[in-house]
């Protein structure tokens, strides 16, 4: 049994300390070694998740308190940047400026396919499970056509070996035609370091030169233009691998947005 103070209830009590009901009754549960630690970096995998990466460490901390956890923002700082997760800065890329350009575009026509068959289309994606007393991380690539799980693997890190390993297994699974193409999704590992309308960042294959198009799919020419001027102005190399992804559909061509990816050597 709870003892109370005098006829005092939880209610007034948890209001007169400013702390919430379920941050009380949290309190008073048994907890095994470092699931308290485990609840916490859980709760702030899905504040950044909802507010898209937005949330600083100042925030998250702040939303937290408001869920009746006791932390302080040095202890969300070290398990932000440890789970990597730290605010996205919206100021990181800057547009190119859109001209007209006679390169060759590919879109991405994922969205456009009509699929008949199995190993037409294949989509992927990562997300963390949460364990007892840690996460993991599990990574899935699925068959449109058919709706199933043609390979996946899961890991304690989430390294570039992750979804590649998934991949190798759907490709030994299914043994798709020759000329199979992919398209890689990259998880930037660190804040960006804008420089003029290009940036440079950290990416699990490497260093990479980076540049955000806004606009017409028409001008994108004009986006890789830019980056290998600033590679040679920078006396950066740039390596065998590119790639770009394409933001969500809008009929205001305005309002398109492409970030375009090149591997430094």
């Amino acid at each position: 049994m709870m003892s109370t103070q005098g006829s005092l209830g939880v209610e007034p009590m948890c209001r007169l300390a400013e702390v919430s009901r379920a941050g009380f009754y949290r309190f008073l549960q048994p907890r095994y070694p470092g699931e308290e630690q485990m609840e916490v970096r859980n709760a702030i995998q899905q504040i950044v998740v909802e507010h898209r990466r937005r949330y600083g460490y100042r925030r998250v901390t702040v939303e937290l308190r408001r869920r009746g956890m006791r932390v302080n923002h040095k202890r969300v700082l070290r398990l932000m940047r440890e789970d990597n997760l730290l605010g996205i800065e919206p100021k990181a890329f800057l547009a190119t400026t859109q001209s007209d350009h006679d390169r060759e575009v590919y879109l991405n026509l994922a969205s456009r396919m009509k699929l008949t068959a199995i190993n037409q289309l294949w989509v992927a994606d990562i997300t963390y499970i949460r364990l007892r007393q840690e996460f993991v991380y599990l990574a899935v690539v699925l068959d449109v056509f058919s709706r199933k799980v043609v390979g996946w693997a899961l890991d304690r890190t989430l390294t570039t070996r992750l979804p590649l390993l998934a991949l190798q297994r759907a490709i030994t699974l299914r043994q798709p035609a020759a000329g199979l193409e992919v398209d890689f999704g990259v998880e930037v590992t660190r804040h960006f370091q804008a420089q003029g309308p290009i940036a440079c960042v950290e990416t699990p294959a490497g260093r990479a030169a980076v540049v955000v198009h806004r606009g017409a799919y028409s001008g994108i020419g004009a986006a890789h233009a830019a980056l290998h001027r600033w590679c040679s102005d920078h006396g950066e190399l740039i390596g065998r691998c590119s790639w770009e992804i394409y933001g969500d559909h809008h009929d205001d061509q305005s309002k398109l947005e492409t970030t375009i990816f090149y591997l430094l050597a």
